[in-house]
């Protein structure tokens, strides 16, 4: 008799071994499903910002454009954005503001380039980057045939 106690002792003690071992690995697995999450939300924030940036640079798309965007994605109730059929794959639940500044460089501006994502409270990417916008491009080619010298101060010209 004294023999069974012993083993169901035993019993107990391993099922709460085991319970205790199960618990902490369901709260590391479910803190490892959120850390994918916000991968995944972080690479596709970069993909979003690196293809407005390219978009920028090959003239499909004005500052002003992308700043319409975000005003209107950004105007939801509660600061939420939509997910809008018509938006590109990947780009739902995100919202792209944009900011130029001009450089020291000639022919170049820096673009900077902030991806939000639902919540819009802080940025999840931020990418800044010296371009040659194509609207500075043609000033830049304009004064060339004009025949003005390189001294030459032009007023900032909006993209």
């Amino acid at each position: 008799m004294k023999h069974c106690g012993a083993v169901l002792l035993e019993l107990l003690i391993a099922l709460a071994i085991f319970v205790v071992a199960a618990t902490t690995l369901l709260g590391t697995f479910s803190d490892v499903v959120a850390s994918i999450g916000r991968d995944t939300t972080t690479a596709r924030a970069v993909d979003l910002a690196r293809s407005r940036m390219s978009e920028l640079e090959a003239g499909l798309t004005t500052i002003e454009d992308l700043r319409a965007e975000a005003g209107r994605r950004g105007a939801d109730v509660g600061g939420r954005a939509h997910a809008d059929e018509s938006e590109p794959r990947g780009a739902q639940g995100l919202i792209v503001d944009a900011s130029i500044t001009r450089s020291a460089y000639p022919g170049l501006t820096l673009v900077e380039l902030r991806v939000f994502d639902a919540t819009g409270s802080a940025p999840r990417f931020t990418l800044r980057q010296l371009v040659a916008l194509p609207s500075e491009r043609r000033v830049e080619q304009s004064i060339e045939q004009a025949g003005m010298n390189d001294g030459a101060v032009v007023d900032e010209v909006a993209p």
